[in-house]
């Protein structure tokens, strides 16, 4: 689901989901004195750290200072020093020693100078095209004495090289790759040092390199500063876990989440799955159908039924529990997640309090790891590739098309009289310009994109857009309805973005997920694996994706009652609409 779009900026057509990230420019063919550094590759040594407020308050100014050095200094971006090494070496004697805010600046400032001389490059002109622009103004607001604020201003304006050691932007999209990370998977946790790193790394990466700051909410430095003791302070590998889960939800984005399978969130979920499918298309969690028929069957709940309390909790406190463990950029994708994870427990069964057809019911349900769940055979798609429906309307799965089978379809497809595309799924190919091609009448352009700069870290500026579809006198001249919900996300976005364009097209669904843009992957102390949108996509004239999703025409979402009768009642409006006669 949390899925990476194809390469937008250069019409790459295949979905970089199955590509390795090749940055634009890897530092990687040097033998660089970081490399060489590896004085803690399981423990940072660091001790266990007793806060106060004026401790935090100077390590809050630390994470500031490390991450903006990290990535405007030349000497760490040449490579010369593995910063994550010299964090543990400074952190001791500084919150030793600081007791006052001059202490602090003259420890900050011998830091800073020892790194070594460099030159300056000529002023940067201001980017007329930039969406964002570097966030530097607590150089000037943090009480720095003037030889400190100086010195970190050249650094600002420093040369610095073009493949810098720990960044680049991705050969095709230009997102970021993040580079020479250590994964400290044999880290043992707590460990004050390491958990701080991965604060101040995670936090620095989202400062620089996030193209949806704006739309956080709050200011990003206040996060710094908020969650600097719980990272310090975590006394458990599970405690270090959430916080960096909360963290990462803090940013509001559905492709960022910890990935894999995390063994302290599979047991906090639970390692026994429903044989269901459940979603939550208007606050009510639903019976959708089976996972496994069989299983399904046995489970003695039926599509429709409305799941009211979970072992005797009520779903929606169910829901709040679990809030923080859920990142999503909106409540829609974050309901979708909960949905998958709602039944997950550490026993093999749970008790449901069910609604159907007005009778509440008890039913034992068991639970399955997932080899015995899929190992029984998941149970047929409801929604085939392809079909006409009555009064000549062609229906086609966006999430089951492939390049070389809509080339074969096309001669069906365009006989239709409408056309509804199904994008409430995922795409298995990368097809928005192919079925462009036989979709619209001329070059459209569609989105405008920002991408980071590695010459300027904070800095997202509007890039070229290419059209998609070409000049074309046979397009499909007929209504098209693209369907989309909130399992719509990333390159299903994308796609919709384009379809939509048609001269006669219409949006019928609910929220989509509200993420796209190609993701940017990052890797925390403790081999913690995540990722976030790596650039900006926004609609032709500056509407915001993130977050908001997809522009929708009509609203139409599902009901208990019409699951419960076998009906696909988004599908039945869009068939509506059609033949309106509007």
């Amino acid at each position: 689901m949390k899925c990476l779009l194809a390469a937008l900026l250069l019409f790459i057509t295949t979905n970089l989901c199955a590509q390795s990230p090749v940055p634009m420019a890897v530092a990687g063919d040097k033998n660089f004195p970081a490399e060489k550094d590896t004085a803690f590759s399981t423990h940072s040594t660091v001790p266990v750290l007793t806060l106060n407020a004026r401790k935090t308050a100077h390590l809050h100014t630390l994470g500031l200072v490390w991450g903006f050095l990290k990535y405007y200094h030349p000497a760490i971006a040449e490579g010369r020093y593995n910063w994550d090494n010299e964090l543990f070496r400074f952190l001791p004697p500084y919150l030793a020693a600081v007791e006052d805010t001059s202490e602090r600046n003259a420890m900050l400032y011998g830091w800073v100078k020892g790194l070594g001389a460099f030159e300056t490059a000529k002023p940067r002109p201001t980017d007329k095209n930039a969406k964002l622009r570097p966030d530097l103004n607590w150089i000037e607001t943090s009480g720095f004495s003037p030889q400190l604020r100086d010195l970190l201003m050249q650094t600002r304006d420093a040369r610095r090289p073009a493949a810098p050691y720990y960044v680049g932007l991705h050969e095709g999209a230009g997102n970021p790759v993040f580079l020479h990370e250590i994964a400290y998977e044999n880290a043992q946790f707590p460990d004050a040092g390491m958990q701080l790193l991965a604060l101040y790394r995670y936090w620095n990466m989202v400062q620089y390199f996030f193209p949806y700051k704006n739309l956080l909410g709050e200011d990003w430095k206040g996060v710094l500063g908020e969650m600097i003791p719980r990272f310090a302070a975590a006394e458990t590998d599970t405690a270090y876990t959430f916080a960096a889960q909360e963290l990462i939800g803090r940013i509001h984005d559905s492709h960022a989440d910890i990935e894999g399978d995390n063994p302290i969130l599979k047991n906090y979920f639970g390692k026994y799955y429903p044989a269901l499918r459940l979603a939550m298309p208007d606050g009510q969690l639903i019976v959708t159908g089976y996972v496994s028929d069989s299983l399904g069957k046995e489970s003695g709940l039926l599509p429709g039924d409305v799941i009211t309390h979970i072992n005797g909790e009520k779903v929606a406190d169910r829901l709040e529990r679990q809030r923080l463990h859920l990142p999503a950029s909106n409540e829609a994708a974050r309901a979708r997640d909960f949905a998958q994870a709602a039944l997950r427990s550490n026993d093999s069964s749970l008790s449901l309090t069910v609604l159907r057809s007005g009778q509440t019911h008890t039913v034992q349900t068991a639970l399955y790891a997932p080899e015995v769940l899929y190992g029984k055979g998941r149970a047929a798609s409801p929604k085939p590739l392809f079909r006409m429906l009555p009064g000549e309307i062609a229906y086609v799965n966006n999430g089951l098309l492939r390049r070389d089978t809509l080339a074969a379809l096309w001669p069906r497809i365009q006989k239709a009289r409408a056309m509804i595309i199904d994008a409430r799924n995922y795409p298995l190919d990368f097809v928005v310009h192919d079925f462009c091609n036989y979709l619209l009448p001329k070059p459209t352009v569609f989105y405008r994109a920002t991408a980071p700069s590695l010459e300027r870290p904070g800095l997202f500026a509007f890039k070229p857009s290419p059209p998609t579809g070409s000049k074309n006198k046979d397009y499909f001249k007929g209504k098209v309805v693209i369907l989309v919900n909130e399992q719509t996300q990333s390159s299903a976005e994308f796609h919709v973005m384009a379809y939509q364009t048609h001269p006669n097209a219409k949006v019928i669904g609910a929220a989509t997920a509200g993420a796209d843009g190609n993701v940017s992957d990052i890797v925390l102390p403790g081999n913690i694996q995540t990722r976030f949108s790596g650039l900006g996509i926004y609609y032709p004239d500056g509407r915001e994706t993130q977050r908001t999703g997809i522009a929708i025409d009509i609203m139409a979402k599902p009901t208990a009652a019409g699951i419960a009768a076998g009906k696909d009642e988004v599908l039945e409006r869009a068939v509506e609409w059609i033949n309106s006669g509007k």
